[in-house]
């Protein structure tokens, strides 16, 4: 079953309208709803800001269940409702509760209430695409008396000079008339440019002013840019005036979920990728206890998030055959622990596990040694470096810049007390490109140092041989395109 958030099983998806997907999910035994938003337009950010600040509404009112989450880190923009005990509510406990939502657009459909403690509890709010903002109620004026009526002095009777200003502003307001009757009846004309790979910001841009109505589709075009224009209608180059319906689509990457391979037969392998979308890999063969012709796993493995026509190689069973006294190390970067020490035992490899803190989801595969492919004797040592996340944690400021501290080299003595902690940290294929800040702070340093900063390519790693050079307790605060993505802290707080 999927993951989501690395930490949420996906039991059933429920429904999905636009960016916004709701699924049932398990978290450590318990279940409930998490409501899941594909922030990528200012649209839907903005509807996940209304509704964060409709639960803050909730909050002042202290109507929100235990147990609820709500993150908005970058690519994880969802709120989680654990499933509660429901309670009867009397009808005059609703009112406060729905004079709270009213003003962000949610009406007494769109939650569920009950009594917790003597208290009302909102058990589920039910996002919808609205963008209302909180108004503010009028204050009622104080009453005034009546004014008494005043004596109008008589008039001077008016010469050419008291109607002619009277008469300009009437010739005026002719012309602006006229002008605007003729601009209705012959609207101004527009040429539509080429939008292709565009952005939705840069075409709203673009066109502002003229009138048009825009709808947006959804497209998947894995070889062009993400949220960019794929098509439009009318064509580039078309006349269209204001009022006319203007029809992009935009590209969306479909990712799926690389499906149970291990068991199967090399061919039947194959046809369960090509009816999941994804494509034969390499293809890698080692003597193995099982029947010629049996994948044992793939990589990535299954359950991983992997967009459509990606490839996915395959480890196969070469029969048992004669036993040799040295065997090939496969590659293991990118498995999980589990599927590792699989690799290794039919390898017959022992392995060194060490946990190392990265950027990699929680338990992942992101270093070995030696190297894959490396020609080993049988029940030689590897070591295998495991990622790591401690619980994170926000920081009250930003950091700022101080020299960044050099690591000892050959054969000078280390300081008491210095330890090297290991680092090995990715970015997730959605963020690839973005401009990234790492910063350290340990007993030594109680305010932060940059230790890294600048734009990262795709397949980028930060892994500094060797590991930092720290003492006593460390942070590592990671910053992508300027807002905190993660923290940890090593070793972790008691």
């Amino acid at each position: 079953m999927p993951v989501l958030d690395g930490k949420y099983q996906v039991l059933e998806e429920l429904w999905e309208e636009g960016f916004i997907k709701a699924f049932k999910v398990a978290l450590q035994g318990r279940q409930g709803k998490l409501y899941w938003f594909d922030v990528h337009t200012p649209e839907a950010r903005a509807v996940f800001a209304g509704y964060r600040n409709a639960l803050r509404r909730l909050e002042e009112h202290q109507a929100l269940p235990e147990g609820l989450e709500i993150s908005n880190k970058p690519g994880r923009y969802y709120a989680f409702w654990p499933e509660g005990t429901r309670h009867p509510l009397r009808r005059a406990r609703l009112k406060p509760i729905q004079e709270a939502l009213e003003p962000f657009g949610y009406g007494p459909g769109d939650f569920e209430l009950a009594e917790q403690e003597g208290r009302p509890v909102v058990l589920d709010l039910r996002p919808r695409n609205v963008l209302a903002t909180p108004s503010v109620p009028s204050q009622p004026q104080p009453l005034k008396p009546p004014a008494q009526p005043k004596t109008r002095a008589p008039l001077p009777k008016a010469g050419i000079w008291g109607w002619l200003p009277g008469l300009l502003f009437l010739l005026l307001g002719v012309g602006s008339l006229a002008m605007a009757v003729q601009r209705y009846l012959n609207p101004p004309e527009y040429t539509l440019p080429d939008f292709s790979g565009k952005t939705a910001t840069e075409v709203l841009e673009t066109v502002r002013g003229w009138g048009l109505r825009l709808e947006f589709g959804e497209g998947s075009d894995l070889t062009r840019p993400e949220d960019t224009v794929l098509e439009q209608t009318p064509e580039p180059g078309s006349q269209v005036k204001p009022g006319r319906k203007l029809t992009l689509t935009i590209n969306k990457h479909k990712r799926g979920t690389v499906p149970t391979l291990s068991g199967r037969s090399l061919a039947d392998a194959q046809r369960a990728l090509q009816e999941a979308g994804y494509v034969l890999g390499s293809v890698v063969r080692i003597n193995a206890p099982a029947l010629e012709g049996t994948v044992l796993t793939s990589r990535p493995v299954a359950g991983s998030a992997l967009a459509a026509g990606k490839p996915v190689g395959l480890l196969v069973s070469a029969g048992p055959g004669s036993r040799r006294p040295e065997t090939v190390l496969p590659n293991l970067v990118g498995l999980n622990q589990d599927d590792a020490k699989y690799l290794l035992d039919v390898a017959e490899l022992k392995g060194n596990f060490r946990s190392v803190v990265s950027g990699a989801p929680q338990g992942q595969v992101v270093r070995q040694e030696p190297a894959a492919g490396t020609l080993l004797p049988r029940e030689a040592g590897v070591n295998v470096y495991v990622s790591s996340q401690p619980e994170a944690t926000v920081p009250d400021g930003p950091p700022f810049a101080q020299d960044v501290p050099e690591p000892p080299q050959p054969g000078e003595t280390e300081q008491p007390g210095v330890r090297n902690l290991q680092l090995s940290l990715t970015l997730p294929p959605e963020l690839e490109g973005s401009e990234v800040r790492i910063t350290l702070q340990d007993d030594t340093r109680p305010d932060p140092v940059v230790i890294f900063e600048g734009p990262t390519a795709p397949g980028w790693k930060f892994e500094p041989p060797g590991g930092v050079p720290v003492q006593g307790r460390a942070t590592i605060r990671w910053y992508v395109n300027g807002q905190l993505y993660q923290e940890f802290t090593d070793p972790p707080q008691p």
